[in-house]
């Protein structure tokens, strides 16, 4: 659902948003803007919290929250068109593995 910022509907953005916002940190906007905001790091630095970036044709369309990282498995949240908000293992789902881009500390996020 673009465009919705919660708290009973989310796009991408305006779940991370929410989520964030209730933590004490602001990200407001979409995903392309909030990762313009943060610091890139390597997958196995990522830590729950972290936020995965995902690109399709060179431009970021989508946002999800590290959940739990572990060996071959990347857990996050995310707000889908098709099952609204999930949790899943982005590692093994076809469609999203080949799209991560990058990931962004969340500390990086908190200046």
């Amino acid at each position: 659902m673009y465009g919705a910022k919660g708290p009973n509907k989310f796009d991408c953005s305006g779940l991370v948003s929410y989520v964030f916002n209730k933590n004490g940190v602001s990200v407001g906007g979409s995903a392309a803007s909030i990762y313009k905001k943060g610091k890139s790091i390597k997958i196995d630095k990522a830590k729950p919290g972290d936020l995965v970036f995902y690109s399709k044709g060179g431009k970021i369309f989508h946002v999800s929250i590290i959940t739990k990282r572990e060996k071959k498995e990347l857990w996050v949240v995310h707000s889908t068109s098709s099952k609204g908000v999930i949790e899943e293992n982005v590692l093994a789902s076809r469609y999203w593995e080949p799209m991560i881009y990058r990931i962004v500390s969340l500390d990086s996020l908190r200046d």
